[in-house]
């Protein structure tokens, strides 16, 4: 689970479909075409064609959060792979270890 989700996930949101209703659920998760929420205990997956335009942006801009922190994460874990593997004792890793 990214940061994102930590925080959005779990959290009643106001959603409204194309014709204006209002929806209150908690984002499970968005694809490119479909958003899964949870209302009272129970799954659904929407079309995105189905929500309105606002929130249809609103489960895209989560779409596109949690693309970049799984990037992030992604590289977090290969410099902290690098780091785990380096020898601190060595002049030139002493160096680097302590520019950044």
């Amino acid at each position: 689970m990214t940061l994102v989700q930590t925080f959005v996930i779990g959290q009643e949101l106001k959603w409204k479909n194309k014709l204006g209703q209002p929806i209150k659920a908690e984002l499970v998760s968005v694809t490119n075409d479909s958003v899964s929420i949870s209302m009272k205990g129970k799954a659904y997956v929407l079309k995105l064609a189905d929500l309105s335009p606002e929130s249809q942006a609103l489960a895209k801009k989560f779409g596109e959060m949690t693309t970049e922190m799984e990037r992030l994460e992604g590289q977090i874990r290969s410099f902290t792979s690098e780091l785990a593997n380096c020898n601190p004792q060595s002049p030139t890793n002493r160096h680097i270890l302590w520019q950044n």
